[in-house]
This record gives structure tokens, sequence and C-alpha cells, in this order.
């Protein structure tokens, strides 16, 4: 499952959050947010990571981000662990990896002039003399589609689009290797959603730049991602190329999810597997395979064992006993 020129190594990730204390009610119960995911991210490439609400999507991008700390397993960039680094070298990983967040509304400061929201993660990082810091803002700004002379104004004076573009130029700014996209387009109108999309593609050309994409609007990823993984329930049911995955799902939950999507063209109607759309809880997560509530395949086994993370096709991995 190693992909060539891995920049980013994810092992075993496991990550469990407690729902009490020891005086409040729901003492020692514990959510499975993420459960034994593993992937790698090569340099220049997209991953796409989807799923349905609550599945773990966020919560492998904050560990990445070094904003949590796992419970178990690994994240590795560049072959080191990130949960070891300390010092200059974690404040380089910080610039090495960066985000960019779902609300373009709430992720800039709307009393920081646009100068300044841009060039504050350089600030941080390193010292940039007064010259350099404007001349650096208007080529971001640039680089993003936007006019180099605009620095002066304030988020409020920009659409959604335009404020996303304004969290992009920021997060290039210390010249990152990785983005961490979380649902970076959802907040956008659909008019805008591919200006942005398409934006991250070039920029990713140009800079050499691998992206984790999470998203649960599976027509962005197949778009823009080379690899999709998907997830349920805090464990990653499905990865491959973008392409297999779309037109040869191999896990029923994947094929489930492409069934809701739907299709431009009135004269097809395509009826998805009935299934129960009870979501269970991740406190308690059904035994064997978490899907087996709702897989419409589910026989004996799956509720015994839990199915292991197989290859199946070249570079197509599912974790399913019924394939």
């Amino acid at each position: 499952m190693t992909a060539p020129q891995a920049v980013m190594e994810v092992r075993s990730l496991t990550k469990h959050y407690s729902t009490g204390s020891a005086w409040s009610f729901g003492k020692g119960r514990v959510v499975h947010a993420v459960d034994d995911v593993s992937f790698d991210l090569a340099s220049g490439e997209t991953l796409g990571i989807v799923g349905e609400s609550g599945c773990g999507k966020t919560t492998v991008s904050r560990v990445i981000l070094g904003l949590v700390p796992p419970t178990g397993g690994q994240v590795l960039f560049r072959g080191g662990d990130i949960s070891r680094l300390s010092g200059s070298n974690r404040r380089q990983y910080r610039s090495d990896v960066q985000a960019v967040f779902q609300d373009p509304y709430g992720s800039l400061n709307p009393r920081m002039r646009v100068s300044d929201i841009i060039l504050e993660p350089l600030t941080v990082q390193r010292h940039v003399g007064k010259a350099e810091s404007k001349k650096l803002a208007g080529e971001l700004l640039e680089s993003v589609g936007l006019p180099g002379a605009i620095g002066s104004r304030f988020p409020h004076e920009f659409s959604g689009g335009q404020r996303q573009r304004l969290a992009i130029a920021r997060a290039l700014s210390v010249n990152p290797s990785v983005l961490v996209l979380d649902e970076p387009v959802s907040a956008l109108d659909v008019s805008i959603r591919a200006q942005v999309i398409n934006l991250l593609m070039d920029l990713q050309q140009q800079r050499g730049l691998s992206y984790v994409l999470i998203a649960h609007d599976l027509a962005v990823v197949a778009h823009s991602s080379h690899r999709i993984g998907v997830m349920y329930l805090g464990k990653l049911v499905e990865l491959g190329p973008a392409r297999d995955v779309v037109v040869n799902a191999l896990h029923p939950y994947t094929e489930l999810l492409l069934s809701a999507h739907p299709v431009p063209n009135p004269e097809v109607r395509p009826v998805p597997r009935q299934t129960n759309t009870e979501l269970p809880s991740p406190i308690t997560p059904p035994s064997g395979c978490r899907f087996r509530t709702r897989c419409p395949l589910a026989e004996g086994i799956c509720a015994e064992q839990e199915p292991a993370f197989r290859e199946l096709q070249p570079s197509h991995w599912v974790a399913c006993h019924m394939r």
C-alpha cells in the first residue's frame, strides 16, 4: 500500500475520546472516533477522504495537523514521527503542513487587514522585513487570483469565494509541502466551487503540493483526487485510485454513497439498496464489520469477525468479507 516517494505515512492511527469525568454521567464511556486507519500520501498527490458526518474524517485531519494527539498509531512526515517533534522541528512541521478550513467566514479574523492575515503565519515562523512583507503579500494574493493591491482591506469586504482564496493564500505564505483541506468548498455557492477547486489543482501543479482533501461531496473528490479513501464509523473501508473507486466500487458502503449521488439525467432514476438508515453509535460500534447493521450483503461472519483490509485489485484495497 506504500505510494512512491511518500511524503506522509499514517500508520494504524487511532483516536478515542472519553465522554465523561469521574464526577459526570457516562464515566468510562469512550468514543471510537478513528480506529486503525493507515494510508500514505505521495508527493504531488491528492488523497480524498469521504464519508458521512461523524465517520472520523475531520479527526484524522486534526491529528495530521498536530492539533490533537493520537491515542495510538503514528503519523510519519518524511520518515519522522510528528509526535516526537519538538522545538524548531515542530515549528518547521507546522510550516510544512498547513490547513484550509471549511468556513471562510469564521477562519479569518474580521479585525485584521488582509495583508496581516496572509502574513501572520510567516511572522510567527520567521522574521521578514516590512518591504519584503508587502511585496510577498501582493504576490500571494495574485497567486490565488486576487489583485495584489487589496491588502489594506478587511475580510467583510469580500465574498465567500474570495475569502476562501484569502485562506489559501495564508496557507501558502510559509511555502508548505502538504495542505489539509477540510471541506474547502462546502460552504460556497455551487457556481464558485469549481473555481476554487480548479485554483487548488493549478497551485498543486505549480508548487508540487500534496493535498489531503476531506469532503462529503463525491463529485468534488472524484474530480480533484488521485486516490480516494472511504471511511465509515472510524474505519477506512476502501482505498484506491479515484476512477476505480467511483466506477468499480468494491465495498457496499461505497456503493451506497454512489447510489445516493444525484445523476444529471431525468431519465435515469437509480434505486439505492435498501439498508437500515440509522448510524450506529461510535461509543458502542457493532462487533465485527461496523457496516454490517446497514449492509444488504451481511452474513454471520460479518458480526463475528472484523474484515481484513485487503488488496483485491492493484492498489485497490477493501475491508469486506463478501468481496
